[in-house]
């Protein structure tokens, strides 16, 4: 399945959309909306009316699959915040099952904490007040979801912040708490993850960092408490020309002989606009 939101890629319906295939993708099916999803209450409560989600879900049967989803102000970059839907009958209908992040609201501060940023706990934001979006999912074996999700905090006046959090439901998704910090992902708006499990069961995170030039990995032993250091699997970016560069927006997945693969974006003017991946062995258990 993919599914694509408004503003990305060509697609203006803020409504946003999804496609499916059967047969691995050399044909797909669509596309199809989400209801009323963008007119929902809640939605509509901290006035989100235009659905920006990237592909994201978790299939638990036949019938049964959770998505997660994005929504923004009108045109307003930045004020992306996560929550995740619910179909019960094989995508027919959907239903709004909970906020992994809200947005910011001055009457809810005494819910939400704040991001820990600065040394100066008054200069941290609250964490409603920080994009949430472009998450990667997992479920473990006891039903356990754990999100990773890209953050950004705007500065005025500074230097913009960018990170990546882990979110945990115990729940199936109507209920979320914040579990770690997982990495900074540098200047330039950042970078998304892609979340896995390896073969022995630990998260394994990938994501790009556009100021060191690489693409890096880093593990979680206990369920998301705390992270590795970073590893480096991709480096040596590089373009002579700074305006076609970009990288980063991986998948991630295990093989079968235990070993991952990162698929990313990449992109110089030698090198224009194509993907890469590559296969690595996860780092033993430290």
């Amino acid at each position: 399945m993919r599914i694509v939101g408004t503003a990305y890629h060509g697609c203006e319906d803020p409504r946003a959309h999804f496609f499916y295939s059967e047969d691995k993708g050399a044909s797909w099916n669509g596309p199809f909306g989400f209801g009323d999803l963008a007119n929902h209450s809640e939605l509509k409560k901290y006035g989100l009316n235009e659905l920006t989600p990237r592909t994201d879900y978790i299939v638990n049967d036949r019938n049964e699959c959770l998505i997660f989803m994005t929504a923004r102000e009108e045109g307003s970059f930045g004020s992306d915040r996560l929550f995740c839907i619910l179909t019960e009958d094989g995508g027919q209908t959907f239903t709004f099952q909970g906020w992994v992040e809200k947005p910011f609201a001055e009457d809810e501060l005494g819910e939400t904490g704040k991001v820990r940023l600065y040394d100066d706990p008054d200069r941290n934001p609250y964490t409603t007040e920080c994009r949430a979006v472009m998450s990667s999912s997992v479920m473990l074996e006891d039903g356990t979801i754990m999100t990773s999700v890209r953050r950004k905090y705007t500065v005025r006046g500074g230097s913009d912040k960018n990170w990546l959090d882990l979110y945990i439901s115990q729940d199936g998704g109507k209920t979320w708490e914040f579990a770690s910090y997982i990495a900074d992902t540098g200047p330039s708006n950042g970078n998304p993850p892609a979340l896995a499990i390896t073969e022995d069961g630990r998260l394994c995170a990938a994501y790009g960092n556009r100021k060191n030039g690489t693409i890096e990995v880093r593990y979680s032993d206990n369920r998301g408490q705390s992270w590795s250091d970073p590893h480096i699997i991709m480096d040596g970016f590089w373009s002579e020309d700074m305006e076609f560069n970009d990288l980063g927006y991986p998948r991630l997945v295990k093989r079968s002989d235990g070993r991952m693969t990162a698929m990313f974006y990449y992109s110089t003017k030698e090198h224009l606009h194509h993907l890469r991946a590559v296969v690595f062995q996860p780092e033993k258990r430290q």
